[in-house]
């Protein structure tokens, strides 16, 4: 005879976190958390680096007299103070020195270390991503299956989409990793086109929630679509700044955070259905 098992609230919401991220769209949705997450880490490293190095911009140069300085030394006896005051100076400020750059060594290795490990995510993100352009044909097909046109039309639209998408993301990945020689896969190009296309993916899908909608939802259902707007509209500003050449919309730092909150609405999304 089959017994149920009752979970403590603690545990049911571990079981039901546990069952959230061992998905495909789950992990994802963590992975890409902490690579964005990581990479405004990094930014807000490097800002503290240059504030410290432009506070102490004296004590990292080499403590030298001026020329201001020593004509001031009137006699020999001034001038024997001052060397022994500049020596005790010089001492002191190569502590506070050495200490400085104790303390930029430390912002620099994490910087490294933070980048490294967003660029490794980054790059399993790439490969999990291989395989989706089948997923994609699939769900054009269900498409079809739509009784409502307006369904219809926005999922082929998405769908679509992504069959731009994936293929152009496969080709400037091929040739960034030397898989190709092709000279016609120009990489800056592919990839401002693959988001270009992912752009239109957002905006359809954005639409599609305005119109699922319209109709009767439960409050669950309304805070799914809220989070998935916020996904949706962070990723829509990193689509458009990478769909544009040499783009200086964003820094470093504002891609971290629009991922990042862009990937925990995702993750507040899969909690709340």
């Amino acid at each position: 005879m089959n017994q149920t098992v009752s979970l403590l609230p603690g545990e049911a919401s571990f079981d039901k976190a546990c069952g959230i991220f061992s998905t495909k769209g789950g992990f994802n949705k963590l992975i890409r958390t902490v690579q964005y997450a990581l990479k405004l880490a990094s930014h807000y490293q490097a800002e503290q680096k240059g504030a410290v190095e432009a506070k102490n911009k004296r004590i990292l140069n080499d403590f030298v007299e001026t020329e201001e300085e020593r004509k001031t030394h009137k006699n020999k006896s001034a001038k024997l103070i001052s060397d022994i005051e500049s020596s005790i100076e010089r001492a002191e400020v190569s502590k506070q020195r050495r200490r400085v750059l104790r303390q930029m060594a430390g912002f620099d290795r994490f910087i490294s270390k933070a980048d490294t490990l967003a660029g490794v995510i980054s790059e399993a993100r790439y490969v999990n991503r291989l395989f989706e352009l089948i997923e994609t044909f699939q769900g054009l097909l269900w498409a079809r299956k739509h009784t409502d046109p307006i369904d219809m039309l926005l999922d082929i639209i998405k769908g679509l989409s992504m069959v731009a998408y994936y293929p152009l993301e496969y080709a400037y990945w091929a040739k960034g990793y030397k898989l190709t020689d092709a000279p016609w896969i120009d990489v800056d190009e592919f990839s401002r086109w693959s988001c270009q296309a992912w752009a239109i993916y957002i905006l359809a899908d954005m639409i599609h929630d305005i119109y699922r909608l319209t109709r009767k939802r439960s409050a669950a259902e309304t805070r799914v679509y809220l989070m998935r707007w916020i996904t949706n509209l962070c990723d829509m500003v990193l689509a458009i700044h990478w769909s544009i050449k040499n783009s200086t919309l964003l820094n470093k730092g504002q891609v971290g955070l629009y991922g990042t909150i862009g990937s925990v609405a995702g993750i507040i999304g899969l909690f709340s259905k």
